[in-house]
């Protein structure tokens, strides 16, 4: 589609004015930290919370993931000897998105069980997790002395419909969203989260408050953006439980952690900055969007 397609280019171009301002610069090493969790293997045929723990280490047996501190995530499941996952009682294929392994330190994310029915969804709660950088991901990590697995995009889908945070809360059916972020072009992992007890009603009602929380006003590359939202709005679908955190975090490192190996004076330019220009090319995206569904 057209839409999608200037629209990042615009995001692109953002990331050109990053590169540009910035400069070229050589890597650098890091000494990675640890995180922990601990849980139980759940036969639920979708993501528990439970079932996703982190190893104590920040590399994993299929990445070195230096681009963060954070820890890499355990297979929570079992391989046939076609590479299959085994999940409880069942086997899928892996999704093998390029990104995962440096994002996660997995080889790839089991396919959900329970497939996302046609035109009007169901009542799960399916994170789905795209690369839109391209090209351009290796441009930000060269200016940012470390080498991302991914520009981030995500989106929350419930009852055949897919929400994001741009410069508003706003949606498209999950089928359009196939066609505008085609997992051809833009390498992609879905999670089942399993049923919400939201009524639609419920849903509506907090989507609407959602919006004085999520404009263009309080938009923020590092603390509000389609992350934050993603993470929030599967938090009240699924109350206490949300998007397991082992894997949120890494999603949301990638803002957190961006600048960490720049010296001190570059951070805080670069704090001010990159906030500014993302809110302005976020508000030119978000107005060209309003004008198509």
């Amino acid at each position: 589609m057209v839409l999608i397609h200037d629209n990042f280019i615009l995001f692109k171009f953002y990331l050109l004015m990053i590169t540009l301002w910035q400069g070229a610069n050589s890597f650098s090493s890091n000494t990675p930290g640890t995180s922990s969790a601990s849980s139980a293997l759940s036969d639920e045929k979708w993501l528990t919370f439970e079932e996703v723990q982190v190893t104590d280490s920040v590399k994993s047996s299929v990445h070195d993931r230096e681009w963060t501190e954070l820890s890499a995530v355990k297979q929570w499941w079992t391989e046939d000897d076609n590479n299959n996952a085994i999940v409880g009682d069942q086997t899928v294929k892996l999704q093998k998105a390029n990104f995962i392994p440096s994002l996660w330190g997995l080889e790839g994310i089991p396919e959900p069980i329970i497939k996302e029915p046609k035109e009007k969804g169901d009542d799960h709660v399916r994170f789905v997790v795209y690369s839109i950088g391209g090209t351009m991901t290796d441009v930000l990590s060269l200016s940012c002395n470390k080498q991302f697995p991914l520009i981030p995009h995500v989106g929350i889908r419930i009852y055949g419909t897919e929400w994001f945070y741009s410069d508003h809360v706003e949606s498209r059916s999950s089928s359009v969203m196939e066609q505008m972020l085609s997992v051809e072009t833009y390498p992609q992992c879905q999670f089942d989260l399993g049923p919400t007890s939201c009524t639609t009603e419920e849903i509506a009602n907090w989507l609407s408050d959602a919006q004085a929380r999520y404009n263009k006003e309080t938009y923020n590359l590092w603390t509000k953006n389609c992350n934050h939202f993603a993470k929030d709005f599967a938090y009240f679908l699924l109350p206490s439980k949300g998007i397991p955190t082992p894997i949120m975090d890494p999603v949301i490192d990638f803002t957190d952690s961006m600048l960490d190996n720049l010296p001190e004076w570059r951070r805080a330019a670069g704090n001010y900055f990159m906030d500014k220009l993302s809110r302005m090319v976020v508000v030119s995206w978000g107005g060209v969007v309003k004008k198509e569904k």
